[in-house]
């Protein structure tokens, strides 16, 4: 079983933050053994220099589920943003344990930086 952890920071003093995933419908994403079911854990932060699965525990409690799909877009769930310079939300991503059947999914993260458009994969939405 292999995991995916995924990080964001945001300005000092944003508020409403919000973890989702999107895919345009035209987005082929790579995946086997079907669409995949995804638990969604949160991670204490700040995040070691040198992240691995054996420095970062992720918390017991789930925060989130997604099945991977082209043409959704979801908001997995919302959280309090970070309140301190150098804060920071960070999220492992894994296999619903109920999933027994070997699959795999992947996909290429996207955001154009001038406008936001073409957005693909996970982001973190906030307010300033």
């Amino acid at each position: 079983k292999v995991n995916e952890l995924i990080a964001f920071t945001g300005p000092v003093g944003a508020y409403g933050c919000s973890l989702g995933i999107t895919f345009p419908s035209d987005y082929v994403i790579t995946q086997s053994g079907g669409p995949p079911t995804l638990n969604v854990y949160t991670v204490p932060s700040p995040l070691p220099g040198k992240p691995t699965f054996n420095n970062i525990h992720a918390n017991a409690g789930l925060f989130g589920t997604v099945t991977v799909l082209s043409g959704q877009s979801a908001v997995i769930n919302s959280k309090s943003c970070p309140t301190a310079a150098e804060g920071g939300l960070a999220f492992v991503f894994g296999y619903a344990d109920w999933q027994t059947k070997e699959s795999s999914v992947g996909w290429t993260e996207y955001v154009n930086e001038l406008n936001g458009a073409g957005l693909r994969g996970v982001f973190l939405n906030y307010n300033c």
